[in-house]
């Protein structure tokens, strides 16, 4: 498939102008992440939330699977 160029140049100079920017941002945002992320995992108070939300999580989602998949079992 070929795509076809915009008829307005104008448009094609702002697109790639709000593209620039917005890459620049991402890239600020992706160290504060980095940085979230290293902070929740080296520090053991909050690692051990973290631990806790995770297992509430994982047997929340576990929970809807096995109800999904098996609950016509328990139907009465």
């Amino acid at each position: 498939m070929i795509a076809s160029k915009p008829q307005n140049p104008s448009v094609e100079i702002e697109h790639t102008v709000s593209h620039s920017t917005s890459m620049a941002d991402s890239v600020i945002s992706l160290d504060k992440l980095k940085a979230i992320w290293h902070s929740q995992i080296h520090d053991e108070e909050k690692w051990a939330l973290n631990v806790k939300l995770l297992r509430a999580a994982g047997l929340f989602a576990g929970s809807i699977f096995l109800m999904r998949n098996y609950g016509d079992l328990m139907a009465i």
